[in-house]
């Protein structure tokens, strides 16, 4: 496997010029070209690109086993302690979003109620409030329906564009959150992975996740270790070096490639309060001094350059590449209407323009013909691929949840571990909701690759139906909360009356001394250890009426859990089918639109064009000549405009007068 070359050393990336400024040059001079051209429909389809290069936008999105210090290391991070609850304020299944404000602020957003799927309002509130939202405490099993908790803060790094994800933990007692926290991998443009210093290396559970997400999700991640300050530094290091090796090993990083900083968020804390805390100059002056070396100590400041001066500089440039690569597509289009024009206007005699009529008025009847026979034609054919692409993926989004979750497998395998029933009872939540992670990641997996694939054919369509015509990718409008947002009930409810043990253990104690009884009738001399094997036989009957009892116990819950499982398995293959066929039928519309927008640019070229030679018959010399000379600036202006965007597309030959 590769090594990850997706995430460049801060050194490197603060070599990068200025990508966003080259991106609002070039679109400013676009623009003017555009509008010129009569074009206003490609600055439309470029806004989306030019906003998003604007912004800068960086989704880090922060992951981890549950009490590892995840977020404790984000409030260090931006230097706000009791930011983010931490302790045994324990997160529920709540997702928290930070990003720049002017002012700190909290916003809850809500689930879409379960029977109008309406979203309700946000709801602002106060700092001391948020633990009555985002904490297992105050909302227990998130029964007040939250979506995400938005938090604005005033932070340097969050106003270059950091927008900091932090997810529920992905392991341990808590596999309920890893279907929350895989919604949210794929749109991450990097993953921080949290680690600590105290419990132990990295676990088996933390492994496997992290080798699903590399190798189906991204590969754009980095580590942090925390917790520094809670063991000596031998036994932190050593820490560090077997996490080191375990990584390399089992996800294929090069070891000189793998991005891992030790941390202490305690230090970080401390060096922030020091610094904060300086009443005069000369308490400034030592205050500095501490706080500089408690935030050496801290680990914080190569994580801190390593974002600022690594991630986000990158982010930057892909950004501005992704907007250059469409401007260049559009600069193309401008470039072959204008020089289509040019031709036209040059065209110095009568024969010539006549020439000119005679192709147009044949391309025209062409396009009659083409709009009549071929476009129908591609239609159907793009439909009928369409339909069986959907049918194909319906099918196959139905056979794979069934072979990824079995029910009878899970419950073979309780049968044979014989679980503590009581603690079964318990733990049925956590068994509903392990099951629907395995199934949304399946379903989410196979609904990308037909989104893909959809697009792919779209464009081969549109292609053969307008020369140079672009297919933007299409924005839609999901379900809200995944392809699986199916409720489940966190425990079984048996109950397990003292009676029943009571009842059950003295019928087992009586079987016990009628056993001892019986045997001094058949042995005499047994009347001597009467008492003594009366009590054995009480304590032995005892025990098994108990285990009887557990066994029944044991089989009423396993069963009651079994036909929990498969009415969850039922719903959630029943809401991954609708939130797919919902994609379907956006993805069949933008379609349509598509094809439509293609037919309407085609004869709208042609038309301009036909119109242009009649406007030159019409020309008097010198109002040729001017006209030719304002093409060709237009020409100039726009060959300016590729060569500005040249060093955002290595692969594109320099552009040419």
């Amino acid at each position: 496997m590769k090594p990850n070359k997706s995430i460049p050393s801060p050194a490197a990336a603060s070599k990068s010029a200025d990508y966003r400024s080259l991106v609002a040059t070039g679109w400013s001079q676009f623009q003017v070209i555009a509008k010129e051209e009569q074009r206003p429909d490609l600055a439309t389809s470029l806004a989306p690109a030019i906003r998003r290069s604007e912004l800068g936008l960086f989704r880090l999105v922060v992951m981890g086993e549950i009490k590892k210090g995840k977020s404790s290391f984000i409030n260090a991070l931006l230097g706000e302690p009791a930011l983010l609850p931490t302790d045994s304020d324990v997160a529920t299944s709540i997702v928290y979003k930070l990003l720049y404000g002017s002012e700190k602020k909290f916003k809850v957003f809500f689930l879409p109620d379960v029977d109008t799927n309406r979203r309700p309002e946000l709801k602002e509130i106060g700092a001391t409030d948020l633990w009555l939202y985002g904490t297992e405490n105050g909302n227990p099993g998130n029964q007040k329906r939250v979506d995400f908790i938005g938090i604005e803060l005033p932070h340097p790094l969050l106003k270059e564009g950091l927008v900091i994800v932090d997810t529920p933990g992905v392991g341990g007692l808590f596999k309920a959150h890893r279907d929350i926290t895989w919604r949210y991998a794929p749109n991450a443009d990097a993953v921080c992975f949290v680690l600590d210093s105290v419990e132990a290396v990295i676990s088996k559970d933390e492994m496997d996740f992290l080798q699903e997400l590399t190798r189906k999700v991204t590969r754009k991640i980095f580590f942090v270790q925390t917790k520094t300050d809670a063991a000596d530094h031998e036994q932190s290091q050593a820490w560090e070096q077997r996490n080191r090796e375990h990584l390399t090993k089992h996800l294929g990083i090069a070891s000189d490639r793998l991005l891992y900083f030790p941390v202490s968020s305690k230090l970080k804390a401390v060096a922030d309060t020091e610094q904060k805390n300086a009443a005069d100059e000369a308490a400034a002056t030592e205050n500095k001094e501490k706080s500089l070396k408690h935030l050496e100590r801290s680990g914080f400041p190569p994580v801190l350059k390593f974002l600022s001066q690594g991630l986000m500089k990158q982010k930057e440039k892909t950004i501005a590449r992704q907007a250059a690569k469409q401007m260049a597509g559009a600069t193309d289009e401008l470039d072959r209407q204008i020089r289509e024009q040019l031709r036209i206007a040059q065209a110095q005699s009568k024969g010539e323009l006549d020439q000119i009529a005679g192709e147009l008025s044949g391309a025209e009847r062409a396009l009659t013909t083409w709009e009549r026979e071929t476009y129908h034609t591609e239609m159907r054919q793009f439909e009928d691929a369409f339909s069986r692409l959907r049918l194909e993926t319906s099918g196959r989004l139905r056979g794979e949840l069934d072979a990824v979750v079995s029910v009878g497998e899970i419950i073979n395998q309780l049968h044979a571990s014989k679980p503590e029933p009581k603690l079964l009872n318990q733990q049925a939540g956590e068994y509903q909701q392990a099951m629907l992670a395995r199934a949304s990641e399946t379903a989410m997996c196979i609904e990308q690759e037909f989104n893909r694939q959809v697009v792919q054919q779209l464009e081969g369509t549109a292609t053969r139906l307008v020369r140079g015509y672009r297919v933007d990718n299409p924005t839609l409008q999901p379900q809200p909360g995944g392809p699986l947002p199916t409720h489940i009930q966190d425990q079984l409810h048996i109950n397990f009356p003292v009676f029943e043990k009571v009842r059950y253990g003295m019928m087992g104690a009586g079987i016990g001394v009628g056993l001892t009884s019986l045997l001094t009738v058949i042995f005499p001399p047994a009347g001597a250890i009467a008492g003594l094997l009366a009590l054995a036989g009480f304590l032995g009957g005892w025990g098994e009426g108990w285990k009887v009892l557990t066994e029944q116990k044991r089989a009423e819950v396993i069963n009651k859990l079994q036909q929990k499982l498969t009415e969850t398995m039922m719903r959630a293959s029943s809401q991954a089918q609708q939130h797919f066929a919902e994609m379907a039928q956006q993805l069949e519309q933008f379609a349509r639109k598509t094809f439509a927008d293609a037919a309407k640019r085609a004869r709208t070229d042609l038309q301009s064009r036909i119109q242009d030679v009649q406007a030159a018959r019409t020309r008097n010399a010198r109002d040729a000549q001017t006209k030719v000379r304002d093409l060709q600036s237009r020409l100039q202006r726009l060959s300016a405009v590729k060569e500005l965007l040249c060093p955002l597309l290595p692969n594109r030959a320099t552009a040419t007068q």
